[in-house]
């Protein structure tokens, strides 16, 4: 068959009926064959057995009727689609049509847009059952297939079943052997999930935390099981591990009670990737260092005692910068007073008073130069450059010298002692007065994005300092003063670097001198200034800090 031009059958005993369906159909692009009576309708669908697409049918005709034509086309062609015609229609001769394989039932008279859409209908109709008796086939020859494919699975499950069996022993043996390892190590060993859940710990990971059974520990957050914390803690390196994907080394401390010393653990902390995978686990090495910390604890202290005895003829220099300064507030009072300007007096007088602070914050400082821990704070660095300036500026050493400040608005804050930060400031603008009888000092802030950084610079337009030393200018003892003790601008760079910042010199000789530290902008450093003992996992120790001026 033409599926471009569908054949009809017309089965009808009135010649003008089958004239006008065969003009109608033909006009539509309908092959059309016609038959005078049912008979004839009959034979012509068993002569060419599957070669109609649609039969139509009048309902009343004599010998055979419709009905009779309907049921034994049916029975030789049961994919063909059956239309009647009739001019008599009920609803009883309709239902049995129906329920014989008819597609529809078209009364006469009937129009030719009635006839093409019902006759359209019907050929789809047609074409889906086809299509839906083709798919079940294919589904029953693939049912037949699925089920040798079935008893072929099954007789290989059966022969894999034995296989898994053997090769579950082996694995069984193998991780048996690990966990003895594990669990023999004399040294904590932990791991954790992405979500920061204790997967297994060993037995002496439990013992240093006075855990009795695993029970205790598994399944549960790293920072509640050690730390008794309800959130992770900041700067968490393990969680850092997961999102860098490298190994993470950290110092943890166990707090003991009062009395007792407490215990250090180095934790050691590698993701568990394979390949360029992301890491779903971690593996948490921990080695006891407690007396390796006690030996160091112990040098540091050796250390300090010798530093105190080194800067005992500091401390008279440093007193001596902050008197002048005193002294020149001071002289200026009764100036005011007599001038009736009294409350520039009140003003010089607190900052004499803000000044003896500042002594007394100094001399704490320097006799804790490698043992105290900083008091930091969120400070305004402008605020600071400006205190500064406000107490130097009156001081008669510097009264041929020109102060110049460059300072960002809106400058972000950092994380600091706000003294220390001061004493940097008056070691170096110390310096540059030394260095230069007249000329200016010129302080610059600025914030760099990029880096999340903060520029502190101090100039001046002195002599400059030789390219040759400029290495050696942050070293103990280094200085270009004849009486100089050389300790100022190492002080500086030992209070930089406990703010996590950094300090260098650009100069030329006659060309003065720049001091620029670079401080971490607030936020950036908080994570690496908490205190081993604030309740974080692992945290970084806090640096420590002093002050003192060349």
């Amino acid at each position: 068959m033409d599926k471009n031009h569908p054949r009809v059958l017309v089965v009808d005993d009135e010649e003008d009926i089958r004239y006008i369906l065969r003009e109608m159909l033909y006009a539509e692009g309908y092959e059309v064959v016609s038959a005078r009576n049912g008979a004839e309708g009959i034979e012509r669908v068993k002569a060419e057995r599957s070669k109609f697409d649609l039969i139509l049918i009048d309902l009343m005709m004599p010998e055979i009727d419709g009905i009779q034509v309907l049921r034994s086309v049916k029975q030789c062609d049961p994919d063909i689609g059956a239309v009647m015609i009739t001019g008599y229609a009920s609803v009883d001769s309709a239902v049995r049509c129906m329920k014989l394989g008819a597609f529809d039932y078209i009364t006469k008279p009937f129009r030719k847009i009635e006839i093409a859409g019902r006759l359209n209908e019907a050929f789809q109709k047609r074409r889906l059952l086809l299509k839906n008796k083709q798919l079940v086939r294919k589904l029953e020859q693939r049912n037949c297939e699925l089920d040798q494919t079935r008893k072929e699975i099954e007789q290989w499950n059966l022969l894999l079943e034995r296989k898994v069996g053997l090769q579950t022993q082996k694995l069984q043996e193998t991780v048996d052997f690990q966990q003895s390892i594990f669990h023999a190590i004399r040294d904590g060993i932990f791991i954790l999930d992405g979500e920061l859940r204790v997967v297994d710990v060993n037995p002496e990971m439990l013992q240093a935390f006075h855990l009795k059974t695993r029970d205790q520990a598994v399944g549960k957050p790293c920072y509640e099981v050690f730390q008794g914390r309800t959130n992770v803690c900041d700067g968490c390196p393990c969680r850092a591990a997961f999102e860098t994907g490298s190994l993470q080394t950290h110092r943890m401390s166990i707090q003991a009670p009062q009395g007792h010393q407490a215990t250090y653990y180095d934790l050691f902390i590698y993701p568990m990737a394979e390949g360029d995978e992301t890491a779903k686990k971690i593996i948490v090495y921990a080695r006891n260092v407690t007396e390796a910390v006690a030996l160091q604890q112990q040098l540091i202290y050796s250390e300090r005692m010798a530093a105190m005895g080194e800067m005992a003829a500091q401390i008279g220099h440093e007193l001596n910068n902050y008197l002048g300064g005193i002294w020149g507030n001071a002289q200026l009072i009764p100036v005011n007073i007599h001038a009736g300007a009294l409350n520039r007096a009140i003003e010089k007088a607190d900052l004499i008073y803000e000044n003896v602070a500042r002594m007394e914050c100094f001399t704490k400082g320097l006799m804790n130069l490698t043992g105290t821990s900083m008091e930091k704070g969120v400070c305004d660095l402008n605020t600071l450059v400006q205190e500064t300036l406000q107490f130097l500026k009156p001081q008669n050493r510097y009264d041929d010298i020109t102060f110049v400040t460059d300072l960002e608005a809106d400058l972000p804050r950092i994380q600091a002692d706000p003294s220390q930060i001061q004493q940097v400031l008056l070691n170096l603008i110390n310096n540059s007065g030394d260095a230069m009888e007249a000329g200016e000092i010129r302080v610059h802030t600025a914030h760099h994005p990029l880096e999340d950084q903060i520029e502190l610079s101090v100039s001046d337009t002195g002599p400059g300092i030789p390219k040759a030393i400029q290495e050696k200018v942050f070293e103990p003892h280094f200085s270009m003063r004849k009486n100089g003790h050389g300790f100022g601008l190492s002080v500086c760079y030992r209070i930089v670097e406990n703010h996590h910042g950094t300090i260098a010199v650009e100069s030329e000789v006659g060309k003065g001198a720049t001091f620029r530290i670079f401080l971490p902008v607030h936020g950036k450093a908080d994570k690496e200034t908490q205190r081993l003992d604030s309740g974080a996992l692992v945290a970084p120790e806090t640096g420590t800090g002093s002050s003192a001026s060349d």
